[in-house]
């Protein structure tokens, strides 16, 4: 039989220490899952960083989106409006009033001519024949009221003889206006007073009236045709003034005219392939003919809406 161990003070103090760290073994163990809970808790306040750069990325791109209606949608604003054009003059398409072979040309390209100048004749044999042939035809109606007023008075004509060869008289003078209207036809003259550009006949050729013989233009009558952006033709109305400036320095003001009422594409005309790809309206200005004497057809200009 072991002989019995008689628990010395070491033995008392060690199971005094582990009873006490079992009673506050509890007492830890809900300090560690309080600590647990509040960090689980702060994870799912605090957004990841993933989060928070998605969220920067769209406020970007809407903050994009916007400024880029905002700009597309403003025109230009306050800032000052100018377009760029060219001058150019009233022209005149001139083609006989009749059909017939060119006899002369009486001016060249370059040549200044003024309103009622004759220009280029036809060939008037044919015209001249028909105003002989009216002529003729006056003749014999005279005659034949001449007869009619005789019988009237011999043999108790009736008067409504003589009344039927005044009226066949009467056609015959009418005729005869008639072929000296056409054989004024022959005789091509200037519409206007201005500059021959264009000359498209020459003797021996056939004219016709539908076909241009030479083109004028008055380089006192000029206008000046520009292209507005959309966004800001809202700017240009009929009947507002701008200063139109010349690569010459001259500068002149011009009133609007015309505002075209449908977009187009900027005509290759213009300078800069960025710009011809452009909506655009066609707006055009009348100058003052009488300060308009250093401005020329052709040049280049600025125009600066006001």
């Amino acid at each position: 039989m072991t002989p019995r161990r008689t628990p010395t003070d070491g033995d008392t103090r060690r199971r005094g220490a582990r009873a006490e760290a079992d009673a506050r073994a509890p007492e830890a163990r809900g300090e560690t899952d309080a600590a647990r809970g509040t960090g689980l808790r702060a994870r799912l306040r605090r957004p990841s960083r993933r989060v928070v750069a998605a969220i920067v990325v769209v406020a970007l791109l809407v903050l994009g989106a916007l400024g880029w209606w905002w700009y597309s949608t403003r025109g230009d604003g306050d800032e000052t409006l100018v377009a760029s054009g060219s001058l150019e003059a009233a022209s005149y398409d001139v083609a006989p009033a009749t059909a017939g072979v060119v006899a002369q040309v009486l001016v060249g390209e370059g040549d200044t001519v003024q309103e009622g100048e004759r220009l280029v004749l036809l060939d008037g044999r044919s015209f001249a024949l028909q105003v002989t042939q009216a002529q003729q035809g006056v003749a014999a109606a005279t005659a034949a009221v001449t007869s009619a007023q005789e019988a009237q008075r011999d043999s108790g004509g009736s008067a409504a003889d003589v009344t039927a060869a005044q009226a066949r008289l009467k056609q015959a003078q009418a005729a005869v206006n008639l072929a000296k209207v056409q054989q004024g036809y022959a005789t091509v003259r200037a519409p206007h007073a201005g500059q021959v550009v264009t000359l498209t006949t020459n003797t021996g050729q056939t004219a016709s009236p539908n076909r241009t013989v030479l083109t004028l233009i008055d380089p006192a009558d000029l206008t000046a045709r520009v292209y507005v952006p959309e966004t800001a033709i809202g700017r240009v109305a009929v009947g507002s003034v701008a200063d139109i400036t010349a690569d010459n320095g001259a500068s002149t003001p011009g009133t609007v005219s015309f505002v075209a009422a449908q977009a187009q594409f900027t005509p290759n005309t213009v300078a800069t392939q960025d710009q011809r790809t452009k909506l655009v309206y066609e707006v055009r200005l009348r100058i003052d003919p009488a300060a308009a004497s250093s401005l020329k057809p052709g040049m280049p200009i600025d125009v600066t809406f006001r």
